[in-house]
This record gives structure tokens, sequence and C-alpha cells, in this order.
């Protein structure tokens, strides 16, 4: 499904924006970070499996959110808000997208951790 070759031009492209996804994450620069989120080379080729994904992304950054990215390989979606009122609405804003299409979907609003990845051992289950 993917190509085995990527052009120059959308290599260098795709090269900038994680530098700039990383250069705001390491800022804190949650603008920086929402301008960086594109993928030039893997999503015009994963998003027809989503249904209206153009669509969608229109409809979340109209509201307000930042970015829109298809999870790993699909079909999950998530967005990047900067408040987590913005976040439930943009939550709600997919559900209806994707209820458009008769496609039951769950969705997941949280807060994203700042102190980087974990193992089950740093969590205290016993209450």
């Amino acid at each position: 499904m993917l190509p085995k070759d990527i052009p120059l031009r959308l290599a260098v492209k795709q090269w900038g924006n994680v530098a700039g996804l990383v250069a705001g994450l390491a800022e804190g620069d949650v603008a920086l970070i929402g301008r960086s989120m594109k993928d030039v080379v893997v999503e015009p080729y994963r998003k027809h499996f989503i249904p209206g994904f153009d669509e969608l992304r229109n409809k979340v950054l109209e509201v307000g959110a930042l970015a829109m990215n298809i999870s790993g390989a699909g079909p999950s979606v998530f967005a990047l808000c900067d408040n987590m009122t913005l976040a439930d609405r943009v939550g709600e804003v997919m559900k209806a997208h994707f209820l458009q299409y008769n496609i039951e979907s769950k969705i997941y609003v949280s807060k994203i951790s700042n102190r980087g990845a974990r193992t089950l051992a740093d969590y205290n289950f016993e209450g």
C-alpha cells in the first residue's frame, strides 16, 4: 500500500515536521507541536481507510484543535488540544462525524502525561 520510494521533497518536508515536533516538545510550545504534526509521507495513503478523513480534520481544526492525525497504522485517529474543555468538544465532533457514516466509535479524552514512558511497576494498584 505504501510506496517503496519517497520523493526527496517529501522526505525533506517530513524531516522538517519531525524537527518542529521535537523542538515544540522540548520547548513546551503547543502551537509549534500542532503545526508540526503533519505526516506527508504515509498519511496520504492511509487516510483513505478512514471515512471522511479530510472532512473530519477540517471539522476538528475549525473548532480549535491544534492537530489531528492517524494513530499508528489506523484506523484510530487522535487530536491534540490545548485544554480539556476543547478536547471534550473535539471528541464530540469526532463522534458525530463517525455517526454520519454509521460507524460506532469510542472517544477517549485525556491529558498528555509529562512523566514519559512508565512500566506497570510504576503504578500503585493497591488504592
